[in-house]
């Protein structure tokens, strides 16, 4: 794998792990803690994205979709 498909991966499914984190209902010092690894996320994202190409848009939308795909099909609440 190459470092610019490294990058691409570790940057599409970033914000979509920052998503999870803001649903995780953390409280108290464990919450501040999330709210900087995702705001940091968010920052990195910007910075990247900023001036991007649509292809590379696509292809972020299109990993973070198959990722959350994924994560639906395996974890699975077992109470529904």
């Amino acid at each position: 794998m190459t470092t610019n498909e490294k990058l691409l991966i570790s940057t599409s499914l970033l914000p979509v792990l920052a998503d999870f984190l803001e649903d995780a209902g953390l409280k108290f010092r464990a919450k501040e803690k999330a709210n900087l690894v995702i705001n940091s996320i968010r920052s990195l994202d910007k910075f990247l994205l900023d001036g991007a190409e649509i292809d590379e848009y696509d292809q972020q939308i299109n990993i973070q979709l198959a990722f959350r795909q994924w994560c639906a099909e395996n974890f699975k609440d077992e109470d529904n």
